[in-house]
């Protein structure tokens, strides 16, 4: 077995500063709150020896602590999320050790023979490279970690997740524009022990900025998913009571919603979905298969009765019957399970053969 990394990097760079409409004044208020961020939050989760090197709207961080670097990211994201303030990250392992090596950044200064009007800081390592290039082909607002970064994080401090990449030549090859990537992202603070009003704001200010940028174009939008993927897979679906666990999920057929103390968000995505009607919101039938996913793997919660009343329901919505209702095969597999998927196939093609007129011409 290969020995587990003992340094990481994370590579940060804000979304939204070129391609999202705002003034340059916002833009510069953004970029001051990151740098303030990153040294207030770097202070209390990063040791004395970790490094956190700023320059524009990017920056990379070194730790050879992978609890202090993933709790770096989590808490960064969570204080800016409200600001509307988005970055995307990669966190990668290396094997260099910069708890003593200043070489991670260099700076660039004039040399009286050339160069001598050149100002700047630059890569000091290709491992920095490594992690750049990582959250580079990342399209998304979240934080990419990498499957040795996994390891070392566990699974209870992560949530698995989709992007979009746009397909390169769509229309000359007649194939799709966009198509889903999986990855691991680090869970959401999405929940504050006291109330759930926090919870509620941060959802509704990024699911206003997601709307707003689809108004825009699904090239913008396209990167509030991974981030609304991963909200949505943080929330506790159980909670302690007791000896045992009390569940949160219990569906109302006749609302067509999750009743009880089911997630606001859960039932904001259904809400918008059912009102959106022929409107083309990209990845919104994306968040619908994720609240079903997350409903079908509570099975002493959410009955058959209910999975096929949900799946019913949402077949319902113009975003899943337009896209999904002649090729039910093609529904992504956003299930964390795949066995959820094909009963998710099961009820489909169960709904769309007892709702189908012919057929029922033959009953007559």
């Amino acid at each position: 077995m290969a020995e587990m990394a003992n340094n990481y990097i994370a590579f940060l760079d804000l979304v939204g500063t070129k391609n999202f409409g705002e003034n340059a004044g916002r833009h510069y208020e953004n970029m001051e709150a990151f740098r303030r961020e990153l040294g207030r939050i770097g202070d209390i989760c990063l040791k004395d020896t970790d490094k956190i090197y700023m320059f524009s709207d990017c920056a990379y961080v070194w730790s050879d602590d992978i609890d202090c670097i993933a709790g770096f990211l989590a808490e960064l994201r969570d204080v800016l999320l409200p600001r509307r303030i988005y970055f995307k990250a990669a966190l990668v392992p290396t094997d260099k050790n910069w708890s003593e090596d200043s070489t991670a950044a260099e700076a660039v200064k004039p040399n009286p023979e050339m160069n001598r009007n050149l100002f700047g800081v630059k890569f000091g390592d290709v491992n920095i490279f490594e992690a750049y290039m990582r959250q580079e082909r990342y399209k998304g607002i979240g934080i990419f970690v990498s499957d040795e970064a996994k390891k070392a994080i566990g699974p209870d401090r992560l949530a698995e997740s989709v992007y979009y990449v746009e397909n390169e030549n769509f229309e000359k090859t007649g194939a799709g524009r966009w198509s889903l990537q999986k990855y691991t992202d680090l869970k959401a603070v999405v929940e504050d022990e006291d109330s759930n009003d926090y919870a509620m704001n941060v959802a509704q200010v990024v699911l206003d900025n997601y709307l707003s940028a689809n108004t825009q174009s699904h090239k913008y939008s396209r990167h509030y998913i991974p981030l609304l993927t991963t909200m949505l897979r943080s929330y506790a679906v159980t909670k302690k009571k007791g000896a045992g666990e009390e569940e949160l999920l219990a569906w109302d057929e006749k609302s067509g919603l999750f009743a009880g103390k089911a997630p606001w968000m859960f039932n904001t995505i259904l809400k918008m979905a059912r009102a959106a009607r022929e409107l083309d919101v990209l990845g919104l039938d994306i968040l619908c298969l994720v609240v079903a996913d997350i409903a079908f793997g509570r099975e002493t919660a959410i009955t058959p009765y209910d999975r096929k009343s949900i799946v019913k329901t949402l077949n319902s919505y113009a975003c899943i019957n337009n896209k999904y209702s002649r090729d039910i095969h093609s529904i992504p597999n956003v299930f964390l399970d795949g066995k959820r998927r094909e009963e998710f196939i099961r009820l489909y093609k169960e709904i769309l053969t007892d709702d189908n007129p012919l057929k029922k011409i033959l009953k007559e």
